[in-house]
């Protein structure tokens, strides 16, 4: 008999050895350690490590990971190796429908897995049940001990840092206008409005002094930049940049880019990481003349609230 449930304390060591079964051991047993470290530290919640049994026998798991913006991070679930082909699916499919349960029970606004994009299997478990294709990312770098690119989208623009507590309103004002037209994950247009995007963005990486920016041309707020550190990475992230609709066309997402690499190269970092999406080829032609390189690729699959499964 299949039973799904929340790993209880004693079980998590034993669900995260099914979920990071293809690693070599002596990586999985660090990782473990470090995760269910981290878990007691307050670091990492595991309230999202579910656990299939069949006979009382741990035989698959999945993870999820609800952000404090309602957001929530779902990785894949992992059956153990031996299983029975059908047996497998059944145990997948009931995962994805628990943690299904438990993004609506908790009224996140998303829940999302990325995916390698030659992951067939998985991409037809997560469609299945629930989950949609979103975007296909791909992770660029720019190495910021590069020399300048020859255009570096000087323009008119007034740089404005802003405070994302104090300036909240002001910042998703702007955000919400420069999804208006955008080819940066569409179906999301909506979802969230431009207050819960900065909140959202404001729990990726590690804040920095004078990383949030405004640009405006003589007469309004026409771009925004927020920058992010992750040390972990020894890197600088570009974590959002846009455009209003009325002012694209201008060289005005060149100038942007610009600044953020002007900043990232005073830092101690190495690169400026950004992702983007596939379909948006102007902004990849900007950061490709601005010298960034393939780093890697993922394919986002995504769950909106209540959708069926």
């Amino acid at each position: 008999m299949l039973r799904i449930e929340a790993a209880r304390p004693e079980d998590c060591r034993a669900a995260l050895d099914v979920l990071l079964q293809d690693l070599e051991t002596p990586l999985r047993e660090q990782q473990i350690a470090d995760m269910l470290a981290a878990a007691a530290r307050g670091d990492v919640s595991l309230h999202g490590l579910l656990l299939a049994h069949a006979d009382e026998r741990p035989i698959g798991a999945v993870l999820f990971v609800l952000q404090p913006d309602g957001c929530g991070f779902v990785w894949p679930p992992v059956v153990a190796a031996g299983i029975d082909a059908g047996l497998a699916e059944t145990a997948a499919d009931e995962l994805l429908r628990a943690v299904g349960r438990r993004l609506d029970e908790s009224q996140a606004w998303l829940g999302q897995a990325l995916l390698d994009p030659e992951n067939e299997r998985d991409a037809r478990r997560m469609q299945r049940n629930g989950f949609e294709f979103l975007a296909d990312l791909t992770y660029l770098r720019r190495r910021l001990d590069r020399a300048w690119p020859v255009d570096e989208g000087e323009t008119s623009l007034r740089v404005e840092p802003v405070d994302p507590e104090v300036d909240s309103d002001r910042l998703a004002a702007v955000i919400e206008r420069t999804y208006a037209g955008s080819a940066d994950c569409p179906q999301l247009n909506g979802l969230r409005n431009g207050l819960e995007a900065v909140a959202g963005h404001r729990l990726t990486g590690v804040p920095l002094l004078d990383g949030w920016l405004v640009f405006r041309d003589e007469t309004c707020d026409v771009g925004v930049l927020l920058l992010a550190d992750q040390p972990e990475q020894n890197a600088w992230e570009l974590v959002y940049m846009g455009v209003v609709p009325e002012a694209r066309g201008r060289g005005y997402g060149r100038a942007i880019v610009a600044e953020a690499i002007r900043r990232a190269a005073k830092s101690s970092r190495r690169d400026l990481l950004l992702a983007v999406d596939d379909r948006n080829r102007y902004a990849e032609t900007i950061y490709e003349a601005a010298g960034f390189e393939f780093l890697d690729r993922k394919r986002v699959f995504a769950r909106r609230p209540g959708q069926s499964t």
